[in-house]
């Protein structure tokens, strides 16, 4: 039997078909399993091929807050640094 012509395969407006096979509950036959498999494993491929475009467009930005991020953290040890040359003059008055 085909997938085309299962009782849980429906057809979209799109084009696209649609499973809604089940494998706990109501497979035919025992390729459908295999099947299934790939069905799922596809769809994962595509979530994760969406989650790597969103990341792509979102790494100008992270580079741009990274770099900020380093420029805050340089100016804060820059701003520290009087302490430690002050405490290093102490030091030779003794």
């Amino acid at each position: 039997m085909q997938c085309k012509d299962c009782e849980f395969s429906e057809l979209r407006d799109n084009g696209k078909r649609v499973f809604t096979c089940n494998p706990f509950e109501n497979i035919i036959e025992p390729e459908c399993i295999a099947k299934w498999q790939l069905i799922k494993l596809d769809q994962f491929l595509e979530i994760q091929a969406a989650h790597l475009r969103s990341q792509q467009s979102m790494a100008p930005m992270q580079s741009k807050i990274m770099k900020y991020i380093e420029r805050e953290l340089k100016d804060l040890e820059d701003a520290d640094d009087w302490k430690n040359t002050e405490d290093q003059d102490d030091e030779y008055d003794l």
